[in-house]
């Protein structure tokens, strides 16, 4: 069977004829959370045949959406770049509305007050009606950084050149496929899922960046800050910053956890030369540095700060107390990213004894689960903060979520619910002490030998100051100077 080093070879080779052709397709980039090419190819995910009409409607829906969002968006005068020497990426949804003040997710405070910034901002899963709800609210929320919407810089032409140029793709990729080598099953598959793609609007969406970028950066920044996970529109930007402003310093923050399932991480040795990574990876602490410093020889991985979670107290260690069996009346449950495996795992969370509470937290991408009801007796959905939770629920269960190492900090136990058949892919505790749990364990989760267990990895979590290493922890002085300063900006 294929590990998922050795798929990430595989399609890696591809780069080695097409790097460019291969950065606009999240499937060649091995972004496992919009494919699921590599579970389909080791048979943990059912291989299902494209609905070219459905697709096509989709592109459709896309195209619409798009105009409309570009006519809707209050323009930027792109004049005032000259005056702006740093271009931030980063991404809106509801957790931007702070009371109606912009509230930066991903960098936080260091771009407050800071006349050099202006923001941009990608929309997070923009459903049509939300969509216009994010621009609207992202135009008239108090801000004290500028922030806008990608759309206030879209026109008509990036649309439809983009459609003409997804077109052309095709037909490129026509040309080209008798000559890729791959096993045969695997080249099924990825050919399968590049004309999802291609059919379904994704590659648009793709040079639709490009062409966005082509557009930002002809005012030639001194310095790009993005969030960055290495998906297709991070290696873009990175490969026409190249092109536009070569002179332009580019730093990827990454900003949260990361697992073998999100292969997009760790590329291949066909890819160690590619124009399309960030100049530095700023890394939000040492153990994720020492991950991915080895697939990125060069490129400068720095440990950085992890701002997002910079309300996390230290002090707040010290006060976490043993798990009790006869108070472990509640728990929490965090979903990933990962929207298809929530059936899967919602079906496991029944064998958890009835008189349990479990508090369902729905990964943020996701509104529409906020708003589910259909659960049996003993499931909430629930919309609290981590914060607030934490005084309800000693325990929380964690799938690929990077709350397995926050809600230490909130006074939660923290135990790692895998996947049985996903495990080794599901790890982003990279040589943790943090217990490991599966389906087996549901109905004894209350049982004093589990609780035992929990408890001897919570002792040991927090005497090797594992979170300590995880998480770098700087003010937002310290963090400005690492993220924000360059010379000539002094």
């Amino acid at each position: 069977m294929y590990s998922a080093d050795s798929y990430n070879e595989s399609i890696g080779s591809f780069y080695k004829k097409y790097p460019y052709f291969a950065q606009l397709s999240p499937t060649l980039c091995r972004c496992e959370g919009q494919s699921s090419s590599f579970l389909k190819f080791v048979g943990k995910k059912p291989i299902t045949k494209n609905n070219y009409f459905s697709l096509v409607f989709i592109f459709f829906l896309k195209i619409l959406r798009d105009i409309i969002y570009t006519l809707y968006a209050k323009k930027f005068d792109q004049k005032l770049f000259s005056n702006k020497k740093i271009l931030v990426f980063s991404f809106f949804d509801s957790r931007s509305n702070n009371n109606g003040t912009l509230k930066e997710e991903y960098f936080r405070e260091i771009l407050e007050n800071n006349a050099n910034v202006v923001c941009i901002y990608k929309l997070i899963t923009p459903k049509f009606l939300r969509g216009l709800n994010y621009i609207n609210t992202l135009q008239n929320l108090k801000k004290n950084h500028y922030g806008v919407s990608e759309y206030s810089f879209f026109n008509l032409k990036i649309i439809f050149k983009s459609i003409f140029l997804s077109i052309k793709f095709f037909f490129v990729l026509q040309k080209i496929k008798s000559k890729i080598q791959l096993d045969t099953k695997l080249k099924k598959i990825i050919l399968r899922e590049v004309y999802r793609e291609i059919f379904g609007g994704i590659i648009y969406q793709s040079y639709s960046s490009k062409l966005l970028y082509e557009k930002l950066l002809i005012n030639k920044p001194i310095l790009i800050l993005s969030v960055w996970e290495n998906q297709p529109w991070n290696r873009i930007l990175e490969s026409v910053k190249k092109v536009v402003s070569p002179h332009t310093l580019s730093r990827g923050f990454q900003h949260t956890g990361f697992s073998k399932k999100l292969l997009q991480h760790f590329p291949s040795k066909f890819e160690i030369n590619l124009d399309s990574y960030p100049d530095e990876i700023l890394c939000n602490g040492k153990i994720n540095k020492d991950a991915l410093e080895k697939f990125y020889p060069n490129i400068d991985v720095r440990i950085a700060s992890a701002l997002r979670q910079n309300n996390l107290n230290l002090n707040s260690l010290s006060k976490l107390q043993n798990l009790d069996k006869n108070k472990l009346n509640d728990i929490a449950f965090a979903f990933s990213w990962d929207e298809n495996s929530y059936a899967k795992i919602l079906k496991e969370l029944e064998q958890v004894p009835k008189e349990i509470n479990i508090y369902l937290k729905f990964h943020p991408n996701y509104p529409h689960w906020k708003d589910r009801s259909n659960f049996q007796s003993n499931f909430i959905n629930c919309n609290l903060s981590w914060e607030a939770l934490s005084k309800i629920c000693p325990l929380v269960l964690v799938n690929d979520n990077s709350i397995m190492f926050e809600s230490f900090f909130y006074g939660m136990h923290s135990i790692i619910y895998e996947d049985y058949d996903l495990a080794d892919l599901e790890k982003r505790d990279f040589q943790s002490p943090i217990l490991h749990i599966d389906k087996s364990h549901l109905k004894k989760i209350n049982s004093l030998e589990l609780i035992d267990l929990i408890n001897i990895s919570t002792k040991s979590v927090l005497e090797s100051n594992y979170l300590i290493d995880y998480f770098n922890f700087l003010d937002i002085d310290s963090s400005r100077k690492i993220f924000l300063e360059l010379n000539e900006l002094k």
